[in-house]
């Protein structure tokens, strides 16, 4: 079931309720795309309506973080658990594993191979992989296709990697599950590292990632913020006029 976030639809439901309806697509070899909305992803899809289209068009698209988690309070949506992806997607993972053939895509130049290696240490079943840097789509769909994958994962970047994969969906023959995870790439290669356990459990995961890259967060984390929150009241009064 989705509600609608400020004009984004988005799924309803626990970690538990999610990985049973994936598992059951996968099993039924339904395609799926599965994505994320983070205060940053909201922020970019005012301003790019193509995006914002992707989003509503997911066929999974889960709550991420604790500014989406206070911007549903606001709209009287109670989200059951925080589904980042970070957490969320090598548990999707570890649940296919029996049948799941894994593609990874994009991060930095070694940053897929990496991950590749921590995957096949847990015992997962990655078939190929490549980074984010490509400019010949159909050399790397073929590339895909060829490696008989069933799962993808993307890591290129909001909205690059949605759009990219709206796109190229339907050229994907094998695949049945293709999730788009920012980052998870660097996180699972551990080019990026977990913020501690104490700082996720109260939520300052954002935190941790401004202050070990302050150049690079500085401005999707504070001025983000504020303009997250600037939309959401903004929409929350406008709609609360009609």
């Amino acid at each position: 079931m989705k509600t609608d976030f400020f004009g984004i639809k988005v799924n309803l439901g626990s970690k538990e309720d999610i990985i049973i309806d994936v598992k059951q697509r996968f099993s039924d070899e339904i395609k799926t795309i599965l994505l994320f909305l983070n205060a940053h992803c909201y922020n970019i899809s005012r301003k790019n309506i193509e995006y914002k289209n992707v989003l509503n068009n997911a066929d999974i698209l889960l709550n991420d973080g604790i500014g989406v988690e206070l911007g549903g309070r606001l709209g009287g949506i109670r989200f059951k658990d925080n589904l980042n992806g970070t957490d969320l997607i090598p548990q999707i993972l570890n649940e296919l594993s029996n049948d799941g053939k894994i593609f990874l895509l994009g991060g930095e130049r070694d940053v897929a191979e990496k991950a590749m290696n921590e995957l096949v240490k847990a015992k997962l079943n990655v078939v190929g992989f490549h980074n984010g840097f490509f400019h010949d789509d159909k050399k790397i769909l073929n590339e895909i296709n060829n490696s008989n994958a069933n799962i993808l994962v993307l890591g290129m970047g909001v909205p690059k990697q949605e759009i990219w994969l709206n796109d190229n969906i339907e050229n994907l023959s094998n695949i049945k599950l293709a999730i788009a995870g920012g980052a998870i790439l660097d996180f699972i290669s551990k080019s990026i590292p977990r913020a501690p356990k104490w700082m996720r459990d109260i939520r300052l995961e954002w935190f941790y990632r401004l202050m070990l890259e302050p150049k690079r967060m500085w401005q999707r984390y504070l001025i983000g913020n504020a303009k997250f929150a600037f939309y959401i009241i903004k929409t929350k009064f406008s709609l609360s006029s009609l």
